[in-house]
């Protein structure tokens, strides 16, 4: 939790303690932040009055949880890769746990708008349910998430603003792919 305060409000002590952790420990958490974001992204659909919709979608949050880590990964080995044609020295590792890391400003926006879409249930007027206002939030945690991303990659790999852009570019077209997808569906 620390780790992430600090990517979140001061990316760079964020990076440092990102580095200073074992590459074993911060595999095991990629996986499980993965496993995170799986989890919360299908989650996030649901309404809370509505049990039986989610037992009888429990085998498919397995599956998407499971899709969502195989896809952290895949896309880490492309960050990766992308990394190593412009020259970077980041290994496997500080990619993975960077990319996972940097996915946590989005879990948070999504558990955010779960919340909003729930507030009915709470409050006898659902002023919360405003689609600009989940937009916004969308917005708003994708940037953070490049940011992250990006510095980090700068960081990791020892290459300039222009190389780490360059890398940062295929993610921002998945985010802004990911987010007119989610965007539709809110």
């Amino acid at each position: 939790m620390k780790i992430f305060l600090n990517l979140l409000f001061n990316t760079s002590k964020g990076l440092n303690l990102l580095d200073e952790k074992y590459e074993d420990d911060l595999y095991r958490k990629s996986i499980f932040l993965f496993i995170v974001l799986g989890v919360v992204s299908y989650l996030s659909g649901f309404d809370l009055m509505e049990e039986s919709r989610f037992l009888k979608g429990i085998f498919i949050l397995f599956v998407v949880t499971i899709l969502y880590v195989f896809l952290g990964l895949i896309y880490s080995f492309i960050l990766l890769k992308i990394g190593r044609l412009l020259k970077g020295k980041a290994t496997y590792t500080e990619v993975c746990s960077l990319f996972s890391y940097s996915l946590m400003p989005f879990v948070l926006s999504l558990v955010l708008i779960w919340i909003m879409n729930n507030a009915h249930h709470f409050f006898y007027e659902n002023r919360l349910n405003i689609p600009v206002l989940k937009k916004l939030i969308l917005v708003i945690s994708s940037l953070l998430s490049v940011k992250i991303l990006l510095q980090g990659l700068i960081k990791f790999n020892n290459y300039s603003l222009l190389k780490g852009s360059v890398n940062v570019l295929f993610y921002v077209a998945f985010v802004a792919y990911l987010c007119y997808k989610l965007v539709v569906f809110i």
